[in-house]
């Protein structure tokens, strides 16, 4: 069995998808991950052609970071499988049929690449958190934040229970709890600072000079 059935069955077994009898059918690549696992990539372009577009806002960098002003504790989650955990109206589920190997599948749950499935995922985080003022999240990417240690406790349990009441599942190897700066959408936040991530600027910096038109 080839890593694609492999990936294939654990989806179903997950109920992630189910087998389908759809009219409709997108084709599917297959990306290699940077620690040699797999990502199946769907080609919905001509799904999204016709998708009625989602108008929901994205958040910039500087309104998020702006909320964090004067904060002096952090805490990051990163929700397992984000998109995952948003289900699909039944009614729309055979949109997203795509072609494998062992027949037909179509999600139960969203997928990536259909052109509104961003503005979905933001708007699920907001309709969860917006209400919560020392919390920002960008699609699946949460952070806690707080003046004091004692508030930062009663944050992220708010936090947690909103996602857990939502339905929301947080991945435990990628949470960072209780911290004074963190790494946040590529910026370093905390101890009154906020400057780029200096391993992301590191390629800039090493630039050399051009000498030509060319370079």
């Amino acid at each position: 069995m080839d890593e694609v059935d492999k990936e294939i069955n654990f989806m179903l077994e997950s109920g992630i998808i189910s087998k389908s009898t759809s009219p409709y059918a997108s084709p599917i690549t297959v990306v290699m991950k940077k620690d040699g696992a797999i990502r199946l990539c769907l080609d919905f372009r001509r799904l999204n052609k016709i998708t009625i577009f989602d108008a929901q806002p994205i958040p910039t960098l500087d309104e998020l970071l702006g909320k964090m002003k004067g904060a002096k504790f952090f805490t990051k989650c990163d929700l397992t499988k984000g998109y995952w955990q948003i289900p699909k109206h039944e009614d729309s589920k055979a949109y997203t049929a795509f072609q494998t190997t062992q027949g037909l599948m179509e999600f139960n749950y969203m997928p990536f690449g259909l052109s509104t499935a961003a503005c979905t995922f933001q708007r699920a985080m907001l309709d969860t958190l917006g209400k919560l003022p020392f919390v920002v999240s960008y699609f699946d990417d949460v952070l806690i934040f707080s003046k004091s240690w004692k508030e930062h406790l009663e944050h992220t349990e708010k936090t947690l229970s909103a996602l857990r009441e939502a339905g929301f599942t947080v991945k435990p190897s990628k949470t960072i709890v209780g911290c004074e700066h963190i790494n946040f959408l590529g910026h370093i936040v905390g101890k009154g600072q906020l400057k780029p991530d200096e391993n992301k600027t590191e390629k800039i910096r090493n630039l050399k000079v051009p000498t030509t038109k060319k370079e």
